[in-house]
């Protein structure tokens, strides 16, 4: 059951569940091979994490923040349409191979704020979104799965946005419960199709003015036939 349709957060929906400081899911979808961080990219390391879903999947800020870049290759060896969100203290993230952006350049964004859909501008074999995470000032990239682990964001997976208050075993039992409940609505008209029942069997109607093959009727036995024997006549003793 892959799960693409996800509604976008306004910013003041945002705002009442997710404080500054918080952090949550930028895209939903899965991890390509090759697209893990630190995988080898010719003279440099793959910087991010890619995240493979259809074009136009939503793409959410990670955490609230203020969108300090904006454009085609606004990072030095990244290449398509990306952005780049300041959440202060030296921290940033990066997304990119977007298809479009939902928000202005110095924009002030909320955490789980649609930003941006994925895409496959610039170098890119398919939709996905190439994200990254900056710690210590823009450039000084780090792993983001491990990052928003720490954060108690399953990247990739769960919910564009939590509640501070929900992380680590209820969001895996929501997550859980979703998706099961997505492969029941999947597998129901399977199901039922083959739990109907088989119409009811009738026996064949007697043919005109006779009775049925199958009918009921004791017969009186037929008569056997007289047994001859098989021994041979006696020779003649002439």
């Amino acid at each position: 059951m892959a799960l693409t349709g996800v509604p976008a957060l306004t910013s003041s929906a945002s705002a009442a569940t997710l404080k500054d400081g918080r952090w949550c899911n930028p895209a939903r979808g899965h991890f390509p091979a090759g697209g893990y961080y630190g995988a080898p990219r010719g003279p440099y390391p793959h910087a991010g994490q890619d995240v493979t879903n259809s074009t136009g999947t939503a793409v959410y800020a990670a955490a609230a923040g203020t969108v300090v870049r904006r454009g085609t290759g606004v990072l030095s060896g990244r290449t398509g349409n990306g952005l780049v969100i300041s959440h202060g203290g030296g921290r940033y993230t990066y997304y990119g191979h977007l298809s479009a952006f939902r928000v202005p350049l110095n924009a002030k964004v909320a955490a789980g704020q649609r930003v941006a859909d994925m895409g496959t501008t610039g170098n890119a074999t398919g939709p996905h979104l190439h994200f990254e995470t900056h710690s210590g000032g823009l450039g000084s990239t780090v792993n983001p799965v491990s990052y928003l682990a720490a954060r108690g964001v399953d990247l990739g997976g769960g919910w564009p946005a939590i509640n501070p208050g929900a992380v680590g075993a209820t969001v895996k039992a929501v997550q859980y419960l979703i998706t099961q409940a997505m492969a029941l609505r999947e597998t129901e008209p399977v199901r039922q199709a083959h739990s109907r029942p088989s119409p009811p069997r009738f026996p064949a109607p007697p043919p005109e003015g006779g009775l049925s093959c199958r009918s009921t009727e004791i017969l009186p036995p037929r008569p056997r036939p007289a047994i001859r024997s098989q021994e041979h006549p006696a020779r003649s003793t002439l």
